[in-house]
């Protein structure tokens, strides 16, 4: 970079800090531009938090340029030609950026305007415009709206502390440090910055800006002044200097000092890291989420502490009652396997079983001499692989060594199991057929949870059919709602392998992946852009991968309006699955045409196809049925649900359901408010309006999805807001007014004819209209309840899992 005037540095800060991150001094400068009449070329958030160089012309529309961004400024062709348009017309732009962008618009301008002064903010690379969307849409996903985006934010912690504050819509906000972020952990890195950022050092013919600004923080000194923020300041321009020597005496406090070379260089040249190419391959694949965890595992140490220390927490457990590793194997009908395995964990693995005589049923050839690689390849043994938070990057380097991957076992599963069907549940497993063929048929189930009893029931509805047809099949279900929800006590009930371990993803999925035959998702919604999808799109990206049929039952999908890079992705994973069955003519259509599909169908939900579970298919022990008797008679319930807070209006809400527990006591009923899916502060805020009544119960116990079916016998109707509790309803034959929010609820409530008891809680309810249509449910509910029960039947018909075979 050319350096065309040489002035004094300065450390200052604006007489307006809190306008900046680091001192405010930019602000000052912005403000005498404006306010004499000029504009303000900067970086700003756009509405959906993506990075972009707007003009601002006066006060109101500088703040949106205050403030670090440090993702890529995307700098639109009308931006450039209005600022050559001021100019030629005799303004005053100033124009603020990394050092690239402002060579960018002297070669676009050709030729140097006296109105036109630069300001470069100090770069150390800048994060891609790509990966800062995919961060923004997975915490949006996870939160709700995103109202603000405070990147790095500084709030009391000061800018010694970087941090990252993201707040949403309903109230509560994301906040994360540079140990918690994944993409500020990543920016530390340098794993996320522009492929174009590592090779800035070639180009050192950039033009000079007239000012240099970066944050400015000496270690050695602590103190609140610093914490506050301070701004480096470097004119390097005779024009520079003139625009300093208006805007300083008002504009903020400094000091000439001498800044140290490093300080003062405008960019810093980033190094690519080893890893650059590793983290986007997994990227470029699998996406945001699946890479930035991928390099997680490989950088926290805790966590492959943890994996270690759960698996000699299970070997020592075996070992309790009587059983070695060598018991194990000889369970699994294992005689001689190959380790595979580096680090400390394989070593003393190793050297353990050795000393207890084992060399030759576990054979370490990375020990030998000669192409361990080739004789993996050509090997009739199976291949143990050590515990390990890498278990990714180790199966694929085993897949690369063109070793069948039905001959890879997890020594994780092995042990795993082990322990949970000697030590919890006394029951047998499947074995090692042969050393070709692997061991038994292994069916995942993903997209499930206990915490959402519709899911609960899709995924017990699939356990029961998927054992009805393949009675011999072992059944694992990797949750996604969190571990703490599965106990040991939780464990020993159930007649399926539910995968805990920490990481989800990583932590079960790579154990059993390559010895199954299928992998079946029962997410009910998961496929959609109005949330984070991205751990799905990972599983259908990896099956493929794998090459593992997927099969997804019926649930609901879209709208897809994700970046084209994700939307490929989404496409390509789709593509793979043997069967698609949408649930909805909404989905189905948008799986149809926006991707082309062939391999879609339409069906109807899961649980509604479903005769009757089978519990010896399900538990171990079969549990004794619950007794629900109510001690009233002329019940009704509400079952609410959380997120139309989030579609709708929560006092329009409240308001709704007032009304409604008023027209009922009036009608003589007794109203149980009844939680189904963590939704107990909707139900508390229901039950909150009738503090006094001996007519409005909360109902407290927390049901499982099958209680729930047995529980809503005793109601004459019930007013619900969730989807799979109207499902359940119905099954049982019981009426049902559904507030909801999505094309779901209209098609299902359609199926029975029952759509006039529908009210979508996204738009405005009329009050008199609600009661009529309770009034009108209250006369006909027997009536309602025989229709349903005529409709079912039907629906029966189908069996969805009769595609998989």
């Amino acid at each position: 970079m050319r350096k065309a005037v040489s002035y004094p540095n300065y450390i200052a800060a604006g007489k307006e800090k809190k306008r900046g991150y680091a001192g405010g001094v930019f602000y000052a400068f912005a403000k005498y531009v404006v306010e004499t009449g000029g504009g303000v070329a900067g970086a700003a958030y756009a509405e959906d938090f993506s990075v972009a160089h707007v003009l601002a012309r006066n006060m109101g529309q500088l703040k949106q340029l205050t403030g670090v961004k440090y993702a890529e400024s995307f700098i639109s062709q009308n931006l450039k030609e209005k600022i050559r348009e001021m100019l030629q017309a005799g303004q005053v732009v100033l124009f603020a950026g990394v050092p690239c962008q402002i060579d960018m618009i002297h070669r676009f301008l050709g030729r140097d305007y006296e109105g036109l002064y630069t300001i470069a903010i100090r770069c150390p690379g800048v994060i891609s415009a790509q990966v800062w969307r995919d961060y923004i849409a997975e915490v949006q996903a996870n939160g709700s709206v995103i109202t603000q985006v405070d990147y790095p934010y500084r709030g009391e912690f000061g800018i010694s502390q970087c941090k990252a504050l993201i707040k949403f819509s309903h109230g509560t906000a994301y906040f994360r440090d540079e140990k918690e972020d994944k993409l500020l952990k990543l920016k530390k890195a340098g794993l996320v910055f522009k492929e174009e950022c590592y090779g800035c050092a070639e180009k050192n013919d950039y033009k000079e800006p007239d000012i240099f600004l970066c944050a400015y923080y000496d270690k050695s000194i602590r103190n609140a002044v610093q914490e506050e923020g301070l701004t480096a300041l470097t004119v390097n321009t005779e024009k520079g200097k003139a625009l300093f020597d208006r805007v300083a005496p008002d504009g903020f406090f400094y000091e000439k000092t001498v800044i140290n070379e490093e300080e003062s260089r405008p960019v810093l040249y980033p190094v690519k890291p080893q890893k650059y190419g590793w983290f986007w391959k997994y990227y470029n694949q699998y996406g945001f989420s699946f890479a930035s965890d991928m390099f997680h595992l490989q950088t926290d140490l805790g966590f492959q502490e943890r994996k270690q220390l759960d698996f000699f927490r299970n070997c020592t457990l075996l070992s309790v009652v009587g059983l070695s590793i060598e018991n194990v194997l000889d369970n699994w009908g294992l005689k001689q396997v190959i380790l595979f395995g580096n680090g400390d964990l394989a070593q003393r693995l190793m050297e353990g079983l050795r000393e207890k005589g084992l060399g030759d049923t576990i054979i370490d050839l990375r020990a030998q001499e000669g192409d361990m690689e080739e004789r993996m390849a050509h090997s009739e043994l199976p291949v143990l692989i050590v515990p390990s938070a890498n278990t990714p990057n180790i199966i694929e380097k085993i897949y690369s060594m063109r070793v069948n991957r039905k001959k890879i076992l997890s020594m994780d599963l092995l042990i795993g199991c082990e322990y949970e069907h000697k030590v919890l549940k006394a029951a047998p497993h499947t074995k090692w057929i042969d050393q070709k063929s692997g061991i038994g048929e292994i069916y995942l189930i993903t997209g499930a949870q206990f915490e959402n009893k519709g899911a609960q029931s899709m995924l017990f509805t699939a356990v029961s059919e998927l054992r009805r047809m393949h009675p011999e099949c072992d059944i694992y279900y990797l949750p996604i709602d969190p571990v703490s929800n599965y106990p040991d006590s939780v464990l020993q009930k159930y007649r399926f392998h539910i995968m805990r371990k920490e990481g989800n993803l990583f932590g079960g999925f790579y154990d059993v992946v390559s010895q199954l035959k299928a992998i079946v998702d029962v997410g009910g919604y998961a496929f959609s852009s109005n949330w984070n999808c991205t751990y799905f799109i990972q599983i259908a990206l990896l099956a493929k991968y794998l090459k593992i049929p997927m099969y997804y039952m019926p649930q609901s999908f879209g709208p897809f309006d994700f970046p084209v890079s994700l939307d490929e992705k989404v496409k390509s994973g789709f593509e793979w699955a043997q069967v698609i069955f949408a649930r909805e003519k909404e989905g189905y259509t948008l799986l149809t045409q926006k991707y082309g599909l062939k391999n879609v169908r339409w069906a109807k939900d899961l649980v509604l196809q479903n005769k009757k579970i089978n519990l010896d298919n399900i538990y171990l022990k079969r549990p004794k049925e619950e007794d629900f008797c109510l001690p009233t008679s002329d019940n009704v319930a509400i079952v609410p649900n959380m997120r139309n807070y989030t579609f709708g209006s929560r006092d329009q809400i409240l308001e709704i359901y007032k009304t409604l527990i008023e027209e009922l006591l009036n009608l003589n009923k007794n109203v149980y408010i009844v939680c189904h899916s963590k939704d107990e502060l909707a139900c508390e805020d229901i039950y909150r309006m009738f503090p006094e009544s001996r007519q409005v119960f909360l109902y407290e116990k927390q049901l499982d999805c099958l209680e729930f079916s047995i529980l809503a016998k005793e109601f004459q109707y019930i007013f619900a807001s969730r989807y799979h509790a109207i499902v359940h309803a119905y099954k049982e034959g019981i009426p049902c007014i559904a507030l909801g929010w999505a094309e779901k609820y209209q098609e299902l409530l359609s199926l029975f004819g029952q759509e006039k008891y529908l009210f979508d809680v996204r738009e405005k309810i009329e009050i008199e209209s609600f009661l009529g249509t309770v009034k009108s449910m209250n006369e006909l509910w027997k009536a309602e309840s025989a229709k349903i029960r005529a409709v079912l039947p039907e629906i029966q018909t189908e069996n969805c899992f009769e595609v998989i075979v």
